[in-house]
């Protein structure tokens, strides 16, 4: 399978002037040829591989470490998206070599990361996994901020094929906030295929979907062809799976049609391939042929005999759908020696009873009843060596058990012979272990001491704090307001009360649901308490009432800080809401008064203002007369 989260590495390099012989080329000329080499890794990659190479060789003669590392990189890359896997991992390894020579770690974790991809294409998953966790390592050790992410997206990317899913989703969430952080958008978006294909392993095609309709978007402003193939061929994936084979199609032929434009001869023969086993699913067996051909002769130019065999399978199924059995069963014969040769027995039974079904159609009943025995004997195989092993595991536990068992005798006998010695011991060590108690009771009670000590203080809060949204609650609230009555009362000093209330909040919770409703109390609740000084309170009353006390304040005041917490709510962002939906107040504000009998009284101004301001058309302050 195509793995698009392995080709996520990107250059960003600058080109320093370098001194040269007069037999040399001017570095200008290089530094033009290696800019050139780098935009042709998007439309024509042999043509960059031939570009860097030039430069690489020119080089000799007036070596510029950083123009060198530079080519070797585009070499390495373009040798890479060729699908020439061992040629990619023996230029990395020299590039590696290169960068630690001149002590430039950002290209020495690059280097490795194409080491490993170029391994892990290769099927040697334990050497891919090993550079992985090294760059990673590495790149967070000398603080690459650049280059971590990148590291974080590749590992990520192979655990997913893996099938370690929460460390991969881990992985490559983190490398996308260190992109967005390090300010480098495109890998952010380019992480976006490595996150879809993640999810199209776990199932969720949606979201895949979605995310690889963002990255397009992206990578088509940016005139990038090469990501969009990867891109178009893994929507095509996602697709297949939700069986919209006529959009997976159409999918596939784009990236084959992109993949061409810049020369990606894996990404071509992929989308065949892709190509075929859709039609091969839709039942149009006869149009799926050509692809599958297509796809055959060119992993076979590749060189990836694995993919080769899989797309013979593939041939083999449809020229049995075709009946074609002649053509079936030279396949399928090719096929299981491939196989047989890898003892992958899994394949090996699966193709027995292609094979055993082919020579059913074509009349020949003794190859098929003898094929079909060899499908029965691989598949009793498969059985038998899973029983095998389970027998394995258990005849490992009997034999630990029983040597267990003399141990425990051997044990047993020792304690007997040295039973005296154990008696005297005993004495000392029950002094030790009544020691040992006490001073474990102590610490238990002191534990439990702790525990109630900080339960009780865990409910006081319970009890005064309101749960939603943080703020003191109704009784503890009322408290405050009525020491504070008192307080202003007995000094002579201001005291001012602020009633608020969510504007349409029943409307709020209906159209959108509890949770933002929620979410819009907390975010008013966080923001009316920032704006209040250290001997102010805000508390919740009601369902979407507060109160708010200022003392020392004026009515003027209170008016003041009742229209800054108006419109510092107007401007509240909600990511619950919709963007032209905001969630408002109408506040009413009163002062203390001779008047006043008692803090009720206070409240009852206040709440009348409140009830002012609805009255007015909600989204306002109403203070009481007289300020």
């Amino acid at each position: 399978m195509r793995q698009a989260g392995l080709s996520v590495l990107l250059l960003v390099w600058c080109c320093a002037a370098f001194a040269g012989t007069t037999a040399a080329p001017p570095p200008s000329s290089l530094s033009r040829l290696a800019n050139r080499a780098d935009k042709l890794l998007n439309t024509d990659l042999g043509a960059a591989a031939r570009s860097a190479r030039t430069v690489l060789d020119k080089l000799q003669a007036s070596p510029d470490p950083k123009l060198r590392i530079r080519a070797m990189m585009i070499l390495v890359r373009a040798r890479f998206r060729l699908g020439d896997y061992k040629k990619t991992i023996a230029l990395a390894g020299k590039g590696m070599a290169l960068a630690r020579a001149h002590k430039d770690d950002t290209h020495y974790v690059r280097f490795m990361l194409y080491r490993g991809n170029g391994h892990e294409y290769l099927g040697d998953l334990k050497k891919a996994a090993t550079l992985y966790d090294r760059a990673v390592a590495l790149s967070a050790k000398r603080h690459l901020k650049k280059i971590h992410p990148l590291a974080l997206e590749n590992r990520g990317a192979f655990r997913s094929y893996q099938g370690s899913y929460a460390k991969a989703l881990s992985d490559i969430q983190t490398a996308i906030t260190e992109y967005q952080k390090t300010g480098q958008s495109n890998r952010a978006h380019n992480a976006y295929t490595t996150l879809s294909n993640l999810y199209s392993h776990m199932g969720d095609y949606g979201r895949a979907i979605h995310l690889l309709n963002l990255a397009t978007t992206y990578f088509a402003k940016q005139g990038d062809q090469s990501e969009m193939a990867v891109i178009a061929y893994n929507k095509a994936v996602a697709l297949r799976h939700e069986k919209k084979y006529a959009d997976a199609a159409k999918s596939y032929l784009k990236s084959r049609r992109l993949s061409e434009a810049v020369d990606d001869r894996p990404g071509i023969a992929y989308a065949e391939l892709g190509a075929g086993s859709v039609l091969f699913s839709r039942g149009a067996a006869t149009r799926a042929l050509p692809h599958l051909q297509q796809a055959l002769k060119r992993f076979d130019a590749l060189g990836d005999t694995d993919e080769a065999a899989q797309v013979k399978l593939a041939l083999a199924e449809t020229h049995l759908a075709l009946h074609h059995y002649k053509r079936a069963i030279s396949l399928l014969q090719t096929c299981l020696a491939i196989y047989k040769a890898k003892k992958t027995e899994s394949k090996v039974a699966e193709i027995y009873r292609h094979l055993a079904t082919a020579y059913a159609k074509r009349g020949d009943y003794r190859k098929a009843y003898e094929t079909y025995r060899d499908f029965k004997a691989a598949d009793d195989e498969l059985h038998a060596s899973a029983k095998e092993k389970q027998l394995s595991a258990l005849r490992v536990k009997f034999h630990s058990q029983q040597k267990d068992r003399q141990n425990s005798l051997l044990r047993k006998e020792n304690r007997i012979k040295k039973l005296e010695l154990q008696k005297r011991q005993r004495q000392l060590a029950l002094q030790y272990t009544a020691i040992g108690l006490v001073a474990a009771v102590l610490l238990l009670l002191g534990y439990l001491m702790y525990r109630k000590i900080r339960q009780a203080r865990r409910m006081e809060v319970l009890a005064n704090m309101d749960a939603l949204t943080g703020v003191p609650n109704r009784r503890n609230i009322l408290h405050r307001l009525e020491t504070a009555f008192a307080a202003s009362g007995d000094t002579g000093r201001e005291f001012a009360l602020i009633m608020l209330d969510v504007d349409y909040f029943k409307s709020l919770n209906d159209r959108f649901g509890h949770a933002a409703g929620d979410q819009a109390l907390r975010a008013i609740a966080a923001a009316t308490q920032a704006q209040l000084r250290d001997q102010d309170s805000v508390g919740r009353i009601g369902g979407e009432e507060f109160l708010v006390l200022l003392p020392g304040a004026t009515l003027g005041t209170g008016r003041a800080v009742a229209e800054r917490l108006r419109r510092i709510v107007s401007e509240l962002r909600l990511p619950e809401l919709p963007d032209d939906v905001r969630a408002t107040i109408s506040l009413g504000v009163a002062s203390i008064s001779a008047n006043d009998a008692d803090a009720d009284a206070l409240m009852a101004r206040a709440d009348a203002q409140l009830y002012a301001a609805k009255e007015a058309g909600r989204n306002c302050v109403r203070p009481e007369r007289g300020e």
